[in-house]
């Protein structure tokens, strides 16, 4: 797992069983989180690869 700032939003990126990277962000307001987005798609992510 790789954690640190996805488009500007707190997330990490990790290695999924069958092996596909996948993308989870996280935003915040006022300590909370409001909504998760998780980017699966590999031509969004072909640059981690």
């Amino acid at each position: 797992m790789r954690a640190g700032f996805i488009n500007g939003l707190p997330g990490f990126v990790t290695r999924e069983a069958d092996g596909e990277l996948q993308s989870t962000t996280l935003e915040i307001e006022d300590g909370k989180v409001v909504a998760i987005y998780i980017v699966r798609n590999p031509d969004k992510l072909v640059h981690l690869h």
